[in-house]
């Protein structure tokens, strides 16, 4: 799990790196899509729940502790680490000229 971790944390920092200005908003939304769609999911799973079950605060509760916390955390984490890299490459860049 460490390995493919670091794996995402060196591939975003990668694409922080060589990224330009422009592109950077767009390349944003495709590095927090995956993440999106886990919130997706749990919009999807709590309403499927609200049908099945009735309404229920403990159920939408742990629907979102196990299901959209983590995502939260996972699309932070990775636009902070896309952003801090490509922060860094325009620090180098601009002391390079």
């Amino acid at each position: 799990m460490w390995k493919s971790l670091k794996k995402y944390n060196a591939a975003l920092l990668h694409k922080g790196a060589i990224s330009e200005g422009a592109m950077r908003y767009h390349e944003m939304r495709v590095i927090a899509d995956p993440w999106m769609l886990l919130m997706g999911a749990m919009v999807g799973c709590g309403l499927g729940l609200e049908l099945l079950l009735g309404p229920n605060a403990h159920v939408r509760t742990a629907i979102v502790v196990l299901i959209g916390f983590p995502s939260l955390l996972g699309m932070l984490h990775a636009t902070c680490t896309y952003l801090f890299g490509a922060i860094r490459a325009d620090i180098r860049r601009r002391r390079s000229r």
